[in-house]
């Protein structure tokens, strides 16, 4: 049976890919997996920092963590803003693409559903500073034109859209909605 060997050319290539692989790998190891290890492995001790010393205690912060009404609060907020950032700007934005294209674009027109997919898109494009700066004049308890509108509807006391604690995390789901609904379309 005859011994069947890599050409020199092939050899050379295979090594090239190395080439390639390694600074990649280099930079997940130092950026990301070794700081994962040494999280994972401080999570199991108890330890000020610095060059005080660490006690091991194995999984009580994940015990105490379980415990904590703080964290299920922030892991509540976490999932919500999951849903503002994926979900629903997902499921708007295709009924929004699909409105657009099968009854707008063949009933009013093309240039019309352009436009309109143009104007949806466009808080995607905005900066994050600019799109906050508005969203903060729209949402300002004092002069804030939501409240203004309200005012002018006869509510004497609109909320504090940020202020309250009841209503800044739908506020600000509703402004990253907004944000994000012009992707899918």
């Amino acid at each position: 049976m005859a011994v069947q060997t890599v050409a020199p050319n092939r050899r050379r290539s295979r090594r090239v890919y190395w080439l390639y692989l390694v600074p990649g790998a280099v930079a997940l190891t130092v950026v990301i997996l070794i700081p994962f290890a040494l999280n994972l492995w401080y999570s199991l001790h108890k330890w000020k920092g610095g060059l005080a010393p660490k006690i091991w205690i194995g999984l009580d912060n994940y015990t105490a963590l379980m415990h904590d009404q703080a964290f299920w609060h922030s892991f509540q907020n976490s999932l919500w803003m999951i849903v503002a950032m994926v979900v629903l700007p997902t499921l708007i934005g295709l009924v929004l693409a699909a409105v657009l294209f099968d009854y707008i674009g063949k009933h009013v027109g093309t240039r019309t559903a352009s436009f309109l997919r143009a104007t949806y898109y466009l808080p995607q494009i905005l900066p994050v500073a600019v799109a906050g700066i508005v969203w903060n004049w729209i949402f300002n308890a004092e002069t804030g034109a939501l409240n203004q509108i309200l005012r002018g509807f006869g509510v004497s006391d609109p909320p504090n859209w940020l202020g309250d604690p009841d209503l800044a995390l739908p506020a600000v789901m509703l402004v990253l909605v907004w944000i994000q609904i012009g992707y899918p379309t």
